[in-house]
């Protein structure tokens, strides 16, 4: 994590373009939505953190599959909340 380089700082823009996205989806079917960017090596427990920790009712996120051995060795952010989230 390295804010102020180009690579970062482009990508970084592209994922808050793809946030906004959504939140303005969600708002025209009529639901409040808000956006957080985490940075954490544990993603799963850094977004479940922020949900104990928060005033939310829902939590909405998008993922791609990973297959085969990808999947096996490094698992996936799905499962990880799927497994550790307390609801």
């Amino acid at each position: 994590m390295q804010p102020g380089l180009p690579w970062w700082d482009a990508e970084m823009a592209v994922a808050d373009a793809y946030l906004d996205r959504g939140v303005t989806l969600l708002a025209k079917g009529g639901l409040s939505a808000t956006k957080e960017v985490l940075l954490s090596e544990d993603v799963p427990r850094a977004i479940i953190d922020y949900f104990a920790r928060s005033e939310v009712d829902r939590l909405g996120f998008a993922t791609h599959g990973r297959v085969a051995i990808r999947r096996v060795m490094l698992g996936t952010v799905a499962e990880g909340l799927w497994r550790g989230a307390p609801l």
